[in-house]
């Protein structure tokens, strides 16, 4: 451990870094200096493979080694990047050569940047920082525009430059020693005061896409309390006691309980194939059971299926389309009309009406329509911020919003849940339109109607 840590031993570049600019984890091994100087600018292929002894040995350490690394060690072939063109195509993504090729129609001069060079000059010039932490921050969508700054910084002679600094290393290139400087003295503090003005541009989900409702069929049971929502549901192996608690018949729900009881309470053996219940001796197995999904019935949500004018088959509605926005003339106060796939579809096939209902009667006035990723400003503990819209709520008259930044769903600081009548009152919600790079065009705009 001591000569671990001692200058006897580096940190080696398996595959010369200024040939491949490969500063990832699986491209590094230890070594002894020694080794290291002697191996040079070369693979270890180059290096040992005419040695037959020293080969094998590497040979059966190698196997030790992770796949990716084991790869690196055996490559007998590696394209040159002595040539910007020719090494940067061979290397590069397919994806990025099409859209090469695609853009050169045009007649623009168009170079590719290795992913690894924006990653270490994004490192080297201290960009990182900018979304918080010290690595890039996935998580933040703005990361997408501080990796176009540095693309667009990447000329063919700054990377022959890194190239150059790289050979002059005698141990194949250490990316600690190389020092490039940003396109300007004020290159981060500009790109910061940037981000901070950057509003994420997001696709509002306007089109009529999705599925209309559940492909699950659910049935409506009378009690005495009203109407309830059931569904047939297979007994199986993972009906454990609180699935036996939703079944719907009060006398079945008792004898599946006294059954897995004497089963130890263990649902794998009571409801294998050999231990399948029987209400009698003379009865069939029983394999499927009608269990509640919901106490209430509340006819707005599902889809009727009748037959007759008998009501034989429920099926809960699919992705709400939108929300239209109303306010009582009378009292002042603010109430969500949710429009989902099913009725805004209607409303085009059948009744050839408009998308966006802006006639609510009388003593409605429409304020707004907003769907999935529409842009908004709204006020939370006082602080304006832009978010979209995440989801549609109609079970609770509510919004769920979304810092325009956040790249994922599971912060919960970047999430603003409310009802409609908060955020248009203290929430001062306010819709925003903008182009694909984010900019405002119209800070009063009326998202009543889509594009």
């Amino acid at each position: 451990m001591t000569e671990l840590f001692s200058a006897a031993v580096d940190v080696d570049h398996i595959l010369p870094y200024s040939r491949t600019l490969d500063d990832s984890y699986m491209n590094k091994v230890v070594a002894f200096s020694t080794e290291n100087r002697e191996k040079g600018n070369r693979t270890p292929y180059e290096a040992y493979s005419g040695d037959g002894a020293n080969w094998e040995q590497m040979l059966q350490r190698n196997r030790k080694l992770p796949l990716s690394k084991r790869n690196r060690i055996l490559r007998d072939k590696l394209d040159g990047l002595d040539g910007f063109i020719n090494s940067q195509l061979s290397d590069t993504a397919y994806i990025s050569r099409e859209v090469k090729d695609y853009v050169n129609v045009l007649g623009a001069d168009v170079s590719i940047s290795k992913g690894q060079l924006t990653a270490w000059l994004r490192h080297r010039w201290g960009l990182n920082p900018l979304l918080g932490g010290g690595e890039k921050n996935r998580s933040d969508h703005r990361h997408h525009a501080i990796d176009a700054v540095v693309t667009a910084a990447v000329s063919r002679r700054l990377y022959k430059q890194v190239v150059h600094l790289a050979e002059l290393d005698p141990r194949g290139g250490s990316p600690e020693l190389i020092r490039i400087e940003p396109p300007f003295p004020e290159f981060r503090e500009s790109l910061e005061t940037k981000l901070g003005q950057l509003i994420v541009s997001h696709d509002a989900v306007k089109k009529l896409s999705g599925a209309f409702h559940e492909e699950t069929g659910y049935g409506a049971q009378k009690t005495k309390d009203g109407d309830r929502i059931v569904y047939r549901k297979p007994l199986n192996q993972q009906f454990d006691i609180k699935q036996i608690g939703k079944v719907a018949d009060p006398t079945l729900k008792t004898f599946l309980t006294s059954h897995l009881a004497s089963f130890g309470n263990d649902p794998k053996v009571a409801f294998s194939d050999s231990n399948r219940p029987r209400l009698t001796a003379n009865k069939a197995q029983i394999r499927h059971v009608r269990v509640v999904a919901s106490e209430s019935f509340n006819s707005e949500s599902y889809l009727q299926v009748k037959l007759d004018g008998k009501l034989i088959r429920l099926h809960p509605f699919g992705n709400n389309h939108h929300v239209e926005i109303v306010k009582d003339k009378k009292t002042g106060k603010y109430r969500g009309v949710f429009v989902n796939t099913w009725q805004a579809a209607q409303r085009i096939r059948k009744n050839k009406q408009p998308l966006i209902q802006t006639d609510h009667g009388p003593d409605l006035e429409f304020v707004m329509a907003l769907h999935i990723n529409d842009m908004v400003t709204a006020k939370k503990g006082g602080v304006t911020s832009t978010y979209r819209i995440q989801k549609l709520d109609p079970s609770n008259n509510r919004l769920v919003l979304r810092a325009h930044t956040a790249a994922t769903l599971e912060d919960s600081s970047q999430e603003f849940i409310s009802t409609i009548p908060k955020l248009m009152g203290e929430g001062a919600l306010t819709p925003i339109r903008l182009n694909v790079l984010g900019h405002r065009l119209n800070d009063k705009a009326n998202l009543s109607v889509p594009d």
